[in-house]
């Protein structure tokens, strides 16, 4: 951490935490302790932590050293000399790192183990993969760790819903990516018939499977993939939306030529339906924080919005719904940040960048327009 020349130091720290490395292991004082033995295997627990910022020099410089404690393993292992530092780490201001590591947290253990058995334990790495929405990831945890304590048969069924540029498509996306399974993402916009569906070719530029949704459909069948249905309430007519109530239902999709067992399918619906209500919701919401009850509040009201454009047939099919809210302040700064290219400004003047990049910030826009105010303050710098 106290390394400024090291590359990719932002994406180092992610993936530690996405691991399991505990920031409180981030600490000033104690130059003196001895090296401790630990495993080759062991990871990060929590020590203690206490941060000094030193008004008087910089107010977003932070002194500290890492002290790790010996994992709980096998004995068995090999264990290696780990001395700790022998100076104070300087650690210049990074409102993204920063970010980060205030989102490290422990699932309850229930929750944990439930994952663990239907294996999707991998999604709890998707904190540190993006940036806001912290309701919509604790839900979907829920949801999935519920179905899985259930031992419930039917498929999962989710629709991301909400204003553009929020994270939707980047979550859909990751889930097939951290659980390690195969994707088909389809555009349903203007889709008319059922036959215009299974022959969908996905939008995913880097998928290796060039084959429409049926072929993806066979070639999976009853193994657990993802399919992902972009813009679902764009659909051109009900026909094509309908073709997904036995799927998400019981598991199996009727074509005139066969029957596919979709039992093992992820269904990720993503729909803009909706964001008036959010935006009705934050306003009169403020900066005060959401309640995991005014959440679900809003999720139910987003679901009749839905009902009006799919149909109750088909959205009482839905697993569940997770509206995505606009950006705080924190969660903008760490997208600004996030999108500056290299740079060697000072603390001072990283400040006056970021809060005039995030003045930009157009909720109906979202992320885009963070990377907009990005590009347009280098282009003026550069003619």
């Amino acid at each position: 951490m106290g390394n400024e020349s090291l590359k990719n130091k932002t994406e180092i720290v992610k993936t530690l935490l996405a691991y399991g490395a505990d920031p409180s292991v981030l600490r000033t004082g104690a130059q003196n302790t001895p090296p401790i033995t630990v495993p080759m295997s062991a990871t990060a627990q929590p020590v203690s932590t206490k941060e000094k910022v030193d008004d008087a020099d910089d107010r977003y410089k932070r002194e500290s050293i890492v002290t790790i404690r010996p994992s709980p393993r096998s004995e068995s292992i090999p264990a290696v000399q780990v001395a700790p530092p022998t100076r104070q780490l300087t650690i210049t201001r990074n409102p993204e790192i920063e970010y980060f590591m205030s989102r490290a947290a422990e699932l309850p253990p229930k929750q944990l183990e439930a994952l663990r058995n239907a294996g999707f334990d991998p999604l709890t790495r998707m904190p540190f993969r993006m940036v806001g929405q912290d309701l919509v990831l604790q839900e979907l945890l829920r949801v999935l760790a519920r179905h899985s304590q259930r031992g419930d048969t039917s498929p999962v069924s989710i629709i991301f819903a909400g204003p553009s540029g929020h994270g939707k498509s980047l979550l859909s996306r990751s889930i097939g990516e951290l659980l390690r399974v195969p994707a088909h993402t389809v555009n349903m916009t203007n889709l008319r018939t059922q036959d215009e569906l299974l022959q969908s070719r996905s939008l995913a530029t880097a998928s290796s499977e060039n084959v429409n949704l049926a072929g993806f459909l066979e070639m999976h069948e009853g193994k657990r993939c993802a399919v992902i249905l972009e813009e679902i309430e764009k659909v051109g007519d009900k026909s094509a939306a309908n073709t997904l109530l036995m799927p998400w239902e019981l598991g199996k999709l009727n074509t005139p030529t066969r029957v596919y067992d979709t039992s093992k399918v992820i269904w990720i619906s993503t729909s803009n339906a909706g964001e008036d209500i959010v935006f009705d919701f934050e306003q009169h919401r403020g900066d005060r924080q959401c309640t995991r009850n005014e959440y679900l509040d809003l999720a139910t009201r987003i679901r009749r919005r839905l009902i009006e454009s799919l149909g109750a047939s088909l959205v009482s099919r839905i697993t569940t719904v997770l509206p995505f809210l606009a950006f705080t302040d924190a969660e903008k700064l760490a997208l600004a940040h996030q999108h500056l290219p290299p740079h060697t400004l000072s603390n001072t003047e990283l400040d006056m960048l970021l809060d005039k990049i995030i003045q930009d910030y157009i909720p109906s826009e979202g992320v885009r327009s963070i990377q907009r105010a990005v590009e347009r303050h280098y282009e003026e710098e550069l003619w």
